[in-house]
């Protein structure tokens, strides 16, 4: 992290810069800027990569009670966060969340929570996310089907594995 991103007031995810960010969210609500999701999800994505979960929750009740409806983008980055310190009870509230506002998973999302079953060699009904997106009518990308391909691999289906491969390169 560069520490010169703060001090000049450069808002960059990449670069995790919380500071940043806080400020100039503050700035712009304090100065009459409309807090809209956009500016409630860059502020959650940074929370979410930097793993600060109280301050990623607490945004989350703000923004809500702002009336500022969350999108895709924002569960997204909860997902990750909650992923990335293995806690299914927030990956499950939040996956109760998104369905309670009525907010449909996207591919990008399914990548989020299939990459975080590959990683912790996750044995799962493999067959019940597949047409679970097939039911969203959510059309697998390479990513996907590589996840997929490993996924089944380690649910001891090599043979499906193989099938999510032939159709990554067809």
């Amino acid at each position: 992290r560069n520490s010169a991103d703060c001090a000049c007031g450069r808002v960059n995810s990449k670069v995790g810069c919380v500071e940043a960010v806080e400020y100039w969210f503050k700035v712009l609500s304090e100065t009459g800027f409309k807090t809209d999701v956009f500016k409630y999800s860059h502020l959650i994505d940074v929370y979410a990569k930097e793993k600060l979960v109280f301050k990623a929750e607490k945004a989350m009740k703000d923004m809500k009670r702002s009336g500022v409806r969350p999108n895709v983008v924002i569960y997204t980055s909860l997902f990750q966060m909650y992923s990335a310190f293995d806690d299914p009870a927030g990956i499950h509230r939040t996956s109760r969340a998104m369905e309670k506002s009525g907010e449909r998973p996207n591919v990008v999302l399914y990548n989020v929570l299939l990459s975080a079953l590959v990683e912790r060699n996750a044995k799962v009904d493999v067959d019940r996310i597949v047409r679970r997106m097939e039911e969203l009518g959510l059309r697998p990308n390479t990513f996907t089907l590589e996840l997929l391909s490993a996924l089944y691999k380690i649910c001891d289906d090599s043979e499906k594995g193989a099938e999510m491969l032939a159709l990554k390169k067809a």
